[in-house]
């Protein structure tokens, strides 16, 4: 997936037209460069597609899934409108940020 890359800091990027803003800032500041983090977020997404929902909670963001979808809310500014994905679209995107760390 186009839209990850490393800036002139060598960090981890992800491009917001490529992603929606709150997905990408979710990526850059919760994920971050952590491939445990990511790997167990991946492995609770395969498990909410069985059916077992969860909830992930990071420096700015609260992740929850289940079977019908994922909502990523701002933990610190409710006015701030949660994201809702389908669990395809998230996985892809950790996907691709997982692959991006290597």
């Amino acid at each position: 997936m186009s839209g990850i890359f490393r800036d002139d800091r060598g960090r981890l990027r992800a491009v917001p037209g490529a992603f929606p803003p709150l997905l990408a800032d979710f990526l850059e500041t919760d994920v971050r460069e952590n491939p445990g983090h990511c790997d167990r977020l991946l492995a609770n997404l395969a498990e909410a597609r069985r059916g077992k929902p969860f909830e992930a909670y990071g420096n700015l963001y609260v992740l929850a899934a289940g079977p019908d979808g994922a909502v990523i809310e701002n933990g610190s500014d409710e006015t701030v409108p949660p994201l809702r994905l389908s669990l395809d679209a998230l996985e892809q995107a950790l996907t691709a940020w997982r692959a991006a760390m290597a």
